[in-house]
């Protein structure tokens, strides 16, 4: 004699109850962010330069057709911390008058220079004062 499969009809609602219940709280939540931000966002907008913003940098060569140096930059000042750009990254800075670009020829490159540099109406990255002179 054979012994009768049991009905399985009665488990399906029971686990399909089971199944909400658990994955209730979890429905409610947030979803995790689909997009991480990137580590160097913050100094990304520290790029932008729309307001006065202290920065550091090697003198690494003079731009005789722009009459503008261009810098290795090493930091900048957010307000608060001094943040780090990635290593070897360079910025064309102008000066903010004749005067200040025969200052720059006097040094050799490598000095280090500390400015507070603001991107001016023309799109240039200019120097509105210089730290230590």
């Amino acid at each position: 004699r054979m012994i009768p499969a049991p009905r399985l009809s009665f488990l399906i609602p029971g686990l399909m109850g089971c199944l909400v219940f658990l994955a209730g709280p979890a429905l409610g939540q947030e979803p995790p962010p689909t997009e991480i931000p990137h580590p160097l966002d913050e100094m990304a907008q520290e790029t932008v330069f729309e307001s006065p913003t202290r920065i550091e940098g090697r003198l690494l060569t003079f731009d005789t057709y722009d009459e503008a140096i261009w810098i290795e930059w090493t930091r900048v000042y957010n307000g608060v911390r001094w943040l780090y750009p990635p290593q070897g990254t360079q910025l064309l800075i102008y000066p903010r008058d004749k005067t200040m670009m025969d200052f720059f020829r006097a040094l050799q490159p490598g000095a280090v220079l500390g400015m507070t540099i603001q991107r001016g109406q023309d799109g240039k990255r200019r120097v509105l004062e210089l730290e230590g002179t």
